[in-house]
């Protein structure tokens, strides 16, 4: 009797990489983050942002040409008060929150420079253009 053998597959290693789009000036500026799951990603990207900002995680695969693109808009939560440690006065203080937008399905993505939401319009066009 032929028995069936489970076939055991190589894992590959995900890899995450973030950018931070700012609201004022909308170019998406890389981090530097070195994590293994998502939630750890946007855990060491939450340092580096700002209210109104937005994060952008890109989830790949090692040696496939495909991946995800997660959005994540940055918003602020309900005050709190919370006595300092260093002068033992009550202060407002204000966390900053990641809620989910959107996971987008990619192929070959490996931008060469910051993405600029002006020039790289998702349709071709430059906005930066001035028409006369």
């Amino acid at each position: 009797m032929n028995a069936v053998r489970p076939i055991r597959m190589a894992e590959k290693a995900v890899t995450y990489r973030a950018w931070r789009l700012t609201n004022d000036n909308c170019t998406a500026l890389p981090l530097a983050i070195e994590e293994n799951s998502l939630g750890e990603a946007k855990e060491a990207a939450t340092a580096f942002l700002n209210h109104k900002d937005t994060l952008l995680i890109h989830e790949s695969m090692d040696g496939e040409s495909y991946g995800r693109l997660f959005t994540f808009n940055v918003v602020k939560k309900a005050a709190q008060w919370r006595r300092n440690s260093n002068t033992g006065d009550t202060e407002r203080f204000t966390p900053l929150a990641l809620k989910d937008g959107f996971a987008l399905a990619i192929r070959d993505f490996n931008p060469d420079r910051p993405f600029d939401a002006f020039a790289d319009d998702p349709v071709g066009v430059d906005r930066t253009m001035v028409r006369q």
